[in-house]
């Protein structure tokens, strides 16, 4: 009974022994993880760091395309008021030089008409 116990004691302590690395190594591998984790979270903060001053540069560079899109507009806009005024103006000015024209042709029968007189 006493080598029966002593073997069943051997056993329990190779057991125990066998539990007792297995919650190291357990223990090993939490740290290891537990590391990869503080890693992948330095890398991430380092990662929005950077990222930060990019994404202002792109919401700054959008506030810049959307005012020079209103600007653009604006332009353009007055491009076409321009232009209209510009076609105004050029039909005003040929009925003015039709007027022209038939003032001096007016001008012109008028000094023939003068200059056949007998008296002048």
């Amino acid at each position: 009974m006493a080598s029966e116990a002593q073997a069943q004691l051997a056993q329990f302590t190779q057991a125990n022994d066998e539990q007792a690395k297995l919650a190291a190594d357990r223990q090993t591998q939490i740290q290891k993880l537990t590391q990869a984790r503080d890693e992948q979270a330095k890398l991430t903060s380092e990662a929005e760091a950077k990222l930060q001053p990019l994404t202002k540069a792109r919401d700054e560079q959008t506030r810049l395309a959307v005012e020079r899109q209103r600007q653009l507009s604006e332009t353009e806009l007055r491009l076409q008021h321009t232009n209209a005024q510009n076609t105004e103006l050029t039909a005003r000015q040929a009925l003015l030089q039709e007027e022209l024209i038939r003032a001096e042709a007016q001008i012109d029968l008028i000094k023939d008409v003068l200059l056949r007189e007998p008296g002048l």
